[in-house]
């Protein structure tokens, strides 16, 4: 169904196209291994989420990195200096992630049953833009987009967000069965704050953003003494 993956991919893509003047060799971190970049010189896509963990890869190995939406299950921190580390000097960073108006609706509504947590929390776009200069980024450059989804009912939302990999991961979460009932009532609260016309309307909230690295590769500072000429 994909109601969601493919008009950030393409919001996506276009960002990098018009920052990345030739092809580079890349790495795409995305739900599917996407076709993210095709134009570029060598691209490797995993994801996250599947085999990524197991993936060795040698420090400065990439001119860009992209990690589309998977920072929003992750420590984004540890991804980002994960990056930073395979990045070349003078590398790209460019990543999208959801932001914490993501699924208000069906945050609203559980909330109508009860106040567990049953929608994963997503963090604030200022919080992104910190850890990238607090990892040695530079030039970090961070927005926000909103998109609303219209689905034809619950039962296809539920089932476009399965496919595209929302999962509740929060410690808190709720670990046991929901319960016919309690998903009634659920459905209900969420019909009558998200309905518009015969779908229903979900809000996503996206982080865009991007940062460079340093073209030092040591990380250090050069200063240039003045001049005998100059004293």
């Amino acid at each position: 169904m994909n109601y969601l993956l493919s008009p950030i991919r393409r919001e996506l893509e276009q960002r990098i196209d018009i920052a990345t003047a030739e092809p580079v060799d890349s790495l795409v971190i995305d739900f599917l291994n996407s076709d993210l970049l095709q134009d570029n010189a060598t691209i490797q896509h995993y994801s996250l989420l599947e085999t990524i963990a197991d993936v060795e890869f040698e420090a400065q190995s990439f001119d860009c990195v992209v990690i589309n939406l998977q920072s929003s299950w992750m420590q984004f921190e540890k991804l980002i200096v994960q990056a930073k580390r395979l990045l070349r000097p003078g590398g790209a960073l460019y990543f999208s992630a959801f932001g914490p108006d993501t699924l208000g609706e069906l945050l609203y509504s559980w909330s109508q049953v009860d106040d567990l947590f049953h929608v994963h929390p997503f963090v604030d776009m200022h919080h992104l833009g910190d850890a990238l200069l607090k990892a040695g980024f530079v030039k970090p450059i961070v927005d926000t987009d909103w998109i609303y989804v219209d689905y034809p009912s619950i039962d296809v939302l539920f089932e476009d967000l399965k496919q595209e990999g929302f999962t509740n991961i929060y410690s808190q979460r709720r670990k046991a069965l929901t319960g016919k009932h309690r998903f009634e009532k659920f459905k209900r609260a969420l019909i009558e704050v998200a309905t518009k016309g015969s779908n229903i309307n979900i809000t996503f909230e996206i982080i865009y953003g991007f940062a460079e690295l340093s073209d030092l590769s040591d990380g250090s500072i050069r200063v240039t003494p003045p001049s005998v000429s100059d004293l």
